[in-house]
């Protein structure tokens, strides 16, 4: 019942439910391989840098898409749009980094 949902709220909800099977096909990837690289970053594992390039091709095509194929902005307003992006993509490049410093370092196996 949405009679007690406000229509920007409303206009969400139908905007998320719109999006291509796709994109959220690649958010899966995104966070899984993101969850991955983590638990082997933990683990040491040299095979979590290619995991974490993954995950950022990953972040950076979802990304793409929510802020230049949806009406996000018209919705969110500009910067609350680019807020969230912004923070995850600087956070996935920041993995990548890390965990190629920590093999420079040998810190992982």
């Amino acid at each position: 019942d949405f009679n007690f949902i406000s229509n920007g709220q409303l206009y969400v909800r139908i905007g998320y439910n719109s999006f291509p099977l796709w994109v959220t096909v690649v958010f899966a990837i995104a966070v899984l391989t993101g969850f991955v690289g983590s638990i082997m970053l933990l683990a040491r594992q040299q095979m979590s840098h290619p995991i974490f390039k993954i995950s950022l091709i990953a972040i950076l095509i979802q990304m793409s898409y929510n802020i230049f194929f949806t009406s996000s902005i018209e919705v969110y307003g500009l910067v609350e749009t680019l807020i969230m992006p912004i923070i995850v993509i600087v956070y996935g490049v920041f993995l990548v980094w890390f965990s190629k410093f920590a093999i420079t370092k040998n810190w992982l196996h």
